[in-house]
């Protein structure tokens, strides 16, 4: 009997011992997932602050040189002139703004290298939510562009891009708007695709095509990776724009929204084999 009792004290030494070390772990885990909320929640707040800063500086009136307001020149904001200069100033990687409307998509974009803006804010600081960016291939110039932004949970930066996989979302918001320093300028909305980075035959859209028959090819391939593709008749030069972000299908999936400047043409419709 005795020895039986010191097997049972052992046991329950040991078992006690198990839920001592499952507590603490637990515990561990609990202060580790509050300390990430609580950082996560930080940096939400402080890139909303940033946000509607940035916005503000924007909405100025730009003037001419006369001290004449240049905004309100059109009723649709195709002519209309922001204060860009301001934010020229605060960052020197500033190339262009975004809008899509009535969405939260109203950001500066910038250029550096395809990393930094991935954990930096605008004014440099670190933050998850980073920073609206060209990719490192582009410019502002060039007849295709990838602009890059992370898909945001609490529906900032590209977070909005993923109601475009809603028809009724789409047929809502046909236009979205880039100013390159020249103002607002509107570009349709005409494909929209998901691309699996893991296949091994998966539709290499950053890599951008730098001919006008490259560029035939390069629509091509991407109205057939596309679930939503419209063709446009015109093929005038159009500046075609590509914004990409992720997309939690998988771990490697990348949603990606086209659209292409009406004020300089459209986008050249596929070939039908």
């Amino acid at each position: 009997m005795k020895k039986d009792s010191k097997i049972d004290k052992k046991r329950s030494k040991f078992f006690d011992k198990i839920l001592l070390a499952a507590g603490i772990v637990f515990i561990g885990i609990f202060c580790v997932s509050g300390y990430m909320l609580l950082k996560y929640y930080g940096e939400y707040r402080e890139q909303k602050k940033l946000d509607e800063s940035i916005a503000g500086l924007r909405q100025a009136e730009a003037m001419d040189t006369k001290g004449d307001s240049l905004m309100g020149n059109s009723g649709n904001g195709e002519k209309e002139q922001k204060d860009n200069s301001r934010l020229k100033e605060i960052n020197a990687d500033y190339i262009g703004f975004i809008t899509i409307p009535d969405t939260n998509v109203y950001y500066p974009v910038v250029r550096r290298d395809n990393s930094y803006y991935l954990y930096h804010d605008f004014m440099g600081e670190k933050n998850s939510h980073g920073t609206i960016f060209m990719d490192e291939g582009c410019e502002p110039e060039d007849t295709v562009v990838l602009i890059h932004g992370h898909h945001m949970k609490d529906g900032t930066m590209f977070g909005p891009l993923k109601n475009f996989k809603k028809k009724e979302f789409r047929e809502e918001h046909e236009i979205l708007y880039l100013d390159w320093g020249e103002g607002d300028q509107p570009y349709e909305i005409f494909a929209a695709a998901l691309i699996d980075l893991t296949q091994e035959d998966y539709f290499t859209y950053e890599v951008l095509p730098a001919t006008e028959e490259e560029t035939k090819r390069y629509l091509k391939e991407l109205k057939q990776n596309s679930f939503y593709f419209r063709d446009l008749n015109k093929v005038e030069q159009g500046q075609i724009v590509l914004l990409s972000t992720c997309e939690y299908g998988t771990e490697q999936q990348r949603l990606v929204i086209a659209a292409v400047s009406k004020n300089r043409g459209a986008a050249v419709a596929p070939e039908e084999e």
